[in-house]
């Protein structure tokens, strides 16, 4: 959807970089473990997430904001 196009009805009705906020939480984040010793998680890496949705059926993507980020924390975790 990123490119203006929804791949379900292939309606250019897009809306983009929406945010998406659960009620009295702020931001829906993508988390990632990255840290675990003992079984006890030691660290955690989060990014906000963005919502883009169709105004002709509704189909929703979400996008990590920095997901690079979270890319780099995963790998770091499972070289642990």
């Amino acid at each position: 959807m990123k490119h203006g196009r929804c791949p379900k009805c292939e309606s250019t009705d897009v809306v983009a970089d929406v945010h998406v906020c659960p009620p009295l939480e702020g931001e829906l984040r993508a988390v990632i473990d990255t840290k675990t010793i003992a079984l006890v998680i030691q660290g955690q890496e989060a990014q906000p997430v963005r919502a883009w949705i169709c105004g002709s059926c509704g189909f929703t993507e979400l996008y990590a904001k920095h997901p690079e980020r979270i890319l780099a924390a995963d790998r770091e975790y499972r070289r642990a």
